[in-house]
């Protein structure tokens, strides 16, 4: 009996949004399947594409002035991390022996390890949802493509907002981004007359090319305009930095 066809699977796979063991299925199945590769093939494509999607509209620059002129704020302060381990190991040796001191640090940096561990676990499970989520945007009869283009900042820069405008979410495919300082992110702005309102933050890749998902307030159709630009690290409550995307909803 021959394997049953992975067609559910392949747009999951153009995304790199399988689990190791679906990937590994799907592998397989393409390496004896013919009309499944060339399914493959026709989504890593679309998925390609995805930031060309839409036929750029450049906004004009008095739409870029109002939407920003009067809504700078200064960067919200964040505090500094403290070595919660290193303390904790000086105060111990302080009261405790030698070998008290080291247990003690031991189980600090193995307690340290497992902490990353659970948390790494967490990120990739929350990034498979996330891709998931995506594609089902991505595949809604309702959505519609939003092109955003480069200012004069990031000329290079194309971007493509999907998203059904009766719906709150929403996803953000982005290339020919400069990356940016460590301290440094891309942040999201959804637009209603002068009043921005920022859903999200994200970084790109050594090649430019970044998404985002997005859960807006309210329903897309609310909105007027979308920006992107350039803020400290954890985003600010009102534009700060440079303006390097826009476009109008």
């Amino acid at each position: 009996m021959s394997e049953p066809h992975v067609e559910e699977l392949i747009a999951f796979y153009a995304l790199g949004a399988l689990t190791p063991e679906e990937l590994r299925r799907v592998e397989a199945h393409l390496a004896d399947c013919a009309s499944c590769r060339a399914l493959a093939a026709e989504a890593a494509e679309v998925v390609e594409a995805l930031p060309f999607a839409s036929t750029p509209v450049r906004p004009s620059a008095s739409l870029k002035s109002t939407l920003f002129a009067r809504v700078r704020a200064d960067a919200a302060q964040r505090p500094v991390e403290r070595p919660v381990a290193g303390a904790l190991a000086r105060m111990a040796g302080m009261f405790l022996p030698g070998l008290a001191v080291a247990s003690l640090v031991a189980a600090i940096v193995l307690g340290g390890l497992v902490f990353a561990l659970q948390g790494e676990v967490a990120r990739l499970n929350a990034s498979l949802e996330q891709q998931r989520q995506a594609l089902a945007l991505i595949a809604s009869p309702g959505s519609q493509t939003h092109a955003l283009q480069g200012t004069e900042v990031a000329p290079q820069a194309v971007g493509t907002l999907v998203a059904d405008p009766q719906q709150v979410a929403a996803l953000l495919v982005v290339s020919g981004l400069p990356q940016l300082a460590p301290d440094q992110v891309y942040q999201l702005w959804l637009i209603r007359g002068e009043q921005p309102t920022g859903v999200g933050v994200f970084t790109v890749d050594p090649n430019g090319i970044g998404q985002l998902l997005v859960q807006a307030p309210s329903p897309i159709a609310d909105f007027e305009a979308v920006g992107l630009t350039v803020e400290p690290e954890g985003g600010s409550p009102l534009p700060t930095g440079d303006l390097v995307l826009i476009g109008t909803l």
